[in-house]
């Protein structure tokens, strides 16, 4: 059920990246007096193409889609590996930062940044849980692998 719903908050997550996330109401270095039409500001097209900058928010909203097809790729008996766990737990925080970076870029915050939040820290929710589990998994193995060795 946990890969079920990482599946699809990614796919949110990366559906996120085309919709609105702030909105600017006057361009940079215009002056304030002047009244111009708001501005949506996007993840796909804050950058200019290709450049650093647009690699990055594609790389920030796509990467949990990339990592589950690659976890669909592998064997059962390589998943429970906490190296990417670790991994997926720095991703996140570095997707809540750069949708950070995005929506503060304008005046106001848009709906696709609360989706691309929610998505996020949906994806994240369900690593801790993972993380949680292979921990308990872990310790339990110990506590049995003590008992034997004492007995």
């Amino acid at each position: 059920m946990l890969i079920l719903i990482k599946r699809i908050s990614s796919v949110i997550l990366m559906l996120a990246f085309f919709l609105p996330l702030s909105q600017c109401s006057k361009l940079e270095g215009q002056s304030p007096n002047i009244h111009s039409i708001p501005v949506d500001i996007v993840a796909y097209s804050s950058y200019d193409w290709p450049s650093i900058g647009s690699s990055v928010a594609v790389a920030v909203f796509f990467w949990p889609v990339f990592l589950q097809i690659i976890v669909t790729m592998r064997p059962k008996r390589e998943r429970n590996n906490v190296f990417p766990m670790v991994i997926e737990v720095f991703m996140c925080l570095l997707t809540a930062t750069d949708i950070s970076w995005l929506t503060f870029m304008g005046n106001s915050i848009r709906y696709g940044a609360w989706i691309a939040y929610s998505a996020n820290g949906i994806y994240g929710g369900t690593l801790l849980v993972e993380l949680v589990r292979w921990l308990r998994i872990k310790l339990a193995s110990r506590k049995v692998l003590r008992s034997n060795q004492t007995s």
